[in-house]
Formats: structure tokens, C-alpha cells, sequence
């Protein structure tokens, strides 16, 4: 109990002192607070000063960064007015090559013009059956009949979309007189079916070339195919007798120059025809095609 006694006189000793030093502090604060507010107001106008230099210097380094990135925007505009210069320079030496070659194109175009015009592989010239026909030097029909050759030239391939055939350059040569026709494998087949219908003697035709299927044409298909046709109507050119059908005839277009006056796509009969005759028996059904096809 007395030890008890003790520590809790001790404790409240421990605890006035504490008060008292508590109370000191608060006074010693209050002292420095007074000491502060007269110290504050007499330094307004140093701290108001220094203040104002801090804005000014803020200003200037704001006015600095303002200059360099008008620098920077006027070194961007100078190059791009440098870009702009060789631009336009580039720009009037293209026209002035653009001027050149339309120049050489017109005079390429002029000499082109007054040049004759060859007839090219895929699309021949077609032949003037009416210019033909008036011309007044024309051979007989026994002379263009007996001068008659016959060559398949060449094969050219066709292409429409996604579908393409051969087509066969045939050239026509009788009395000086020479042009090219293209034909399809399809139209020497309809000739040579007029020609089996007439009255030959067995064994008279020539063999055309069988057909072939659509996946196998290949280009060494075609020229093989183009050989076999050229000894084809060579044989069918060379017999006298088939020289003189309409069948043939109207396969080589030779109507205005054996003198006929009926259209080569107008209907009529198929057979002999002599030479010099006129009327509907040149014409041929199977050949309603162009000739440059």
C-alpha cells in the first residue's frame, strides 16, 4: 500500500509538471505568433516584390519559348516555300515534256495516216466486196477461178471474258488480187457439210481435220490444226470441180469478183455454179457471219 502510495504521488507530481510545461509552450507560441504578424507586415512589400520579379521572369521565359517557336515556324515555312519552288519546276518541265510528246504523238498520228495501213493478225482488213465490184479491171471469172490459191497463215487466239477459241487466218490470192479472212474451225465444218451434200463420186472430198475437246486446244494443238486446214482447202481449191460451188465461193467471199450481184448472207441453194451466172445460188445459210470473225 505504501509502495502504492508512492507511485501514485509520484504520477500526479509527473502530471502538474507536464501542465505547467504545456502552459509555457502555449505561451512561448502566442509570443512567436505576435512576433510573425510583425514581422509579415513589415515584409508585404519585399514578399510583393519578389512576387512581381517572379511574374516578370515567368513572363520572359514565356516570351522566349514564343520567340523559338516562331523560329522554328518560320524555318518550317521557308522550307516548305523551298519544297514549293521545286515543285513548280518539276511541274513546268512535265508540261513541257507533255507538250513535246503530244507534239511527236500528232505527227506520228499524220504519218500514220497518209501511210497505208497494213492489216494486223488478229483483225485483217475486210475485203470491199463493192469496191470490187466496180472496179473495171476486174479478172473474168474463169481467170480469178483458175488463179484461185488458198493459204491458212496463221492461227490467232480470241478471248471474250472468260471464254477464248482459235480463229484462222485464211488468205485469198486470184488475178493479182490478194485479202485475208479470218475464219472460225466452226465454218469450215458448215462448208465442208454443204460440200458432202452434193453429188461427188465417193472418195472426191478432202478430209477435214476432227474436232477436238475444249480443254486439249493448246497452242501446239492449234497450229497442227491450222497445217491440217491449210492441206484441207488446199485439196478442196485444187479440185476443179469444187472450185466451181457456191459452198466454196461463199467461204473465200468471192462474189464480186466472179461478177455476182446477190449477198453473200443472202439464202439460197447450194451446187455447181457456172462462172459468169448470177442470181440466188451463190448464197450460202451456213455463213451468216461477218467475215472478220
Amino acid at each position: 500500500r505504501a509502495a502504492r502510495g508512492a507511485s501514485s504521488a509520484r504520477l500526479s507530481a509527473v502530471e502538474a509538471q507536464r501542465d505547467e510545461m504545456r502552459a509555457r509552450l502555449a505561451a512561448v507560441e502566442a509570443s512567436r505568433g505576435e512576433e510573425g504578424g510583425v514581422a509579415a507586415t513589415e515584409r508585404a512589400p519585399e514578399l510583393h516584390e519578389a512576387a512581381s520579379r517572379h511574374e516578370v521572369s515567368a513572363a520572359l521565359r514565356e516570351a522566349e519559348a514564343l520567340r523559338l517557336e516562331l523560329a522554328s515556324a518560320v524555318a518550317e515555312a521557308e522550307v516548305m516555300r523551298t519544297d514549293l519552288s521545286r515543285r513548280n519546276a518539276e511541274l513546268a518541265r512535265a508540261n513541257e515534256r507533255a507538250h513535246e510528246l503530244s507534239a511527236a504523238v500528232e505527227g506520228l498520228t499524220s504519218a500514220a495516216a497518209e501511210a497505208p495501213q497494213p492489216s494486223t493478225p488478229c483483225r485483217p482488213s475486210p475485203v470491199s466486196l463493192t469496191a470490187l465490184a466496180l472496179t473495171p479491171t476486174l479478172p473474168s471469172a474463169t481467170e480469178a477461178l483458175g488463179s484461185l490459191q488458198v493459204k491458212v497463215t496463221a492461227c490467232v487466239k480470241e478471248e471474250k471474258g472468260s471464254v477464248w477459241w482459235w480463229v484462222f487466218q485464211v488468205r485469198v490470192t486470184t488475178a493479182g488480187l490478194s485479202f485475208v479472212l479470218v475464219r472460225r474451225y466452226s465454218q469450215f465444218v458448215r462448208m465442208h457439210d454443204r460440200l458432202r451434200a452434193l453429188p461427188l463420186p465417193p472418195g472426191r472430198m478432202p478430209l477435214l481435220p476432227r474436232k477436238q475437246r475444249y480443254t486439249t486446244q493448246s497452242e501446239r494443238f492449234a497450229e497442227k490444226r491450222r497445217a491440217a486446214l491449210d492441206v484441207y482447202l488446199g485439196e478442196v481449191v485444187a479440185d476443179r470441180e469444187l472450185r466451181q460451188t457456191l459452198a466454196l465461193q461463199g467461204f473465200l467471199e468471192l462474189g464480186a469478183l466472179l461478177g455476182r450481184t446477190v449477198s453473200l448472207h443472202t439464202p439460197g441453194t447450194d451446187g455447181f455454179a457456172s462462172p459468169g451466172s448470177t442470181g440466188g445460188g451463190f448464197a450460202s445459210p451456213g455463213f451468216s457471219e461477218p467475215h472478220t470473225r
